[in-house]
């Protein structure tokens, strides 16, 4: 498949970029780290996302706006 084909299904099918879908799911799965190991520290889920430690947050909440309690310690964390 080329790169045109996949842009114009994803668009045609899921009304998204890839771009967008690639955030989506680091967001997903930063998200899921947390709440799975309440120990794990933002630089390791930074590493397993792609997004520097001091983006993470920031990420987090742009796709999702009511951010629950488990991540509000995100923006109260030191880089």
């Amino acid at each position: 498949m080329s790169k045109k084909i996949f842009y114009k299904y994803l668009d045609q099918n899921y009304k998204v970029l890839p771009g967008a879908l690639i955030n989506t799911i680091k967001v997903l799965k930063a998200r899921s780290l947390i709440l799975e190991n309440p120990d794990i520290t933002i630089e390791t889920i930074s590493k397993f996302t792609g997004y520097s430690a001091s983006h993470l947050y920031k990420k987090i909440k742009q796709e999702d706006q009511s951010i629950p309690e488990e991540l509000s310690i995100l923006k109260e964390l030191k880089y």
